[in-house]
């Protein structure tokens, strides 16, 4: 499980592709991939980098999620365990 941060879409979408790699080469087919941003939209980033990479592991916290993100984090990690 790998897990970044970004702020604006265009660094978000490099980052995440970036962050893709990075688990790939970590755990294999089934790493998770994990990305925290000020995105308003994060549910576009993670279906375009689910489509780019064919990795359904991919989760986006959005500036939504901020206030939760603790818990919003700890779901995902146990629901990916």
């Amino acid at each position: 499980m790998v897990i970044s941060f970004a702020y604006y879409h265009k660094s978000g979408r490099a980052k995440l592709m970036e962050v893709s790699v990075r688990a790939r080469q970590l755990g294999g087919a089934k790493a998770s991939v994990g990305l925290v941003c000020g995105y308003h939209y994060p549910d576009l980033l993670r279906s375009e980098l689910e489509v780019a990479t064919r990795n359904q592991k991919v989760m986006v916290f959005g500036r939504s999620d901020w206030l939760l993100l603790g818990d919003r984090m700890s779901q995902w990690v146990k629901s990916n365990g």
